[in-house]
């Protein structure tokens, strides 16, 4: 009888732990070695109670392990289902979070297969005239929205998404020329054929400066202006986006494609719909790309 015992009370640590049960073991250890045994009881009655509590613990293990989604999970289970935030889930996350920004927020379907590399960490922010996005991408867990810790730097940058109502600021980039500023001041105008039947214009100026535009379904590209010296002639860039956007149906009925200069440089799209414009930013010459699967998140 006495073996019996030390047997059970040795296996009732395990079971609580299995069934997530921290009891306080001293308290109950104290209640049992004060308990008064009834005449004739003795170690039988001991052990009886300790293996109704026992087979009740390891109940509670069998009915936690197999409980439902409705049901409650243990705070472990929990913490390790968050892994990794995939962009299908940053993106619902984000439509739901701005649900209160005053005009309709556009978000990419998709960022496209292998460009992300670890999971989606992003930032949010809404005003009374729109709303900004900033995405990037991190190896680890993810970090909940707006997260002091997430970082978004040139190496990790997926894109900023920005909307503003009719009044409000876009704040485009200060690292791309604006297409008011894109012409080359005495620059020299030309025509160049950049593929699938789209015709740009070149300005070509002093000291190697040169630009490229062209139009593509509504909208205005353009490539440069800068030192042909320092990032190569723009001319193959435009050919190469020309191509690659040929006949793409972009959002709005108009909008504007700026590329700088580099290859991990930065490119916009901005573009109007409804009245309201939207802005993309990214790297890698990427901003059209992401501009052409815009759709609602809400």
């Amino acid at each position: 009888m006495k073996r019996g015992i030390e047997e059970t009370l040795r296996d009732l640590p395990d079971a609580m732990d299995r069934a997530g049960i921290t009891p306080d073991l001293k308290a109950l250890s104290s209640r049992i070695g004060r308990a008064p045994l009834r005449r004739g009881a003795g170690l039988g009655w001991l052990l009886a109670g300790v293996a109704t509590l026992t087979a009740l613990v390891t109940v509670a293990a069998l009915v936690r392990g197999t409980a439902g989604p409705g049901r409650h999970v243990k705070p472990t289970a929990a913490k390790k289902a968050t892994g990794v935030r995939n962009y299908g889930t940053a993106r619902q996350e984000l439509g739901q979070r701005l649900s209160g920004a005053p005009i309709p927020v556009y978000l990419p379907l998709t960022v496209g297969k292998g460009m992300v590399l670890g999971s989606i960490d992003a930032s949010f922010r809404v005003t009374a005239k729109g709303y900004t996005v900033t995405m990037g991408y991190g190896p680890k867990t993810a970090l909940p929205l707006n997260s002091p810790k997430a970082q978004f730097g040139n190496a990790e940058l997926l894109m900023i998404v920005r909307g503003a109502a009719p009044g409000g600021s876009l704040q485009l980039s200060r690292w791309i020329p604006l297409p008011s500023q894109a012409p080359i001041p005495g620059a020299a105008q030309g025509s160049v054929d950049l593929g699938h039947g789209i015709v740009g214009t070149t300005f070509i100026g002093g000291g190697g400066q040169e630009a490229v535009t062209w139009h593509e379904g509504g909208w205005t590209f353009w490539v440069g202006p800068w030192q042909t010296a320092d990032w190569g002639n723009p001319l193959k860039l435009a050919a190469q986006q020309a191509s690659k956007y040929a006949h793409t149906r972009f959002p709005g009925k108009d909008g504007v494609a700026l590329f700088a200069g580099g290859q991990d440089a930065p490119s916009e799209a901005v573009f109007s719909v409804g009245g309201n414009r939207y802005v993309v930013e990214s790297l890698g010459y990427r901003a059209p790309e992401l501009a052409a699967v815009m759709a609602p998140a809400r």
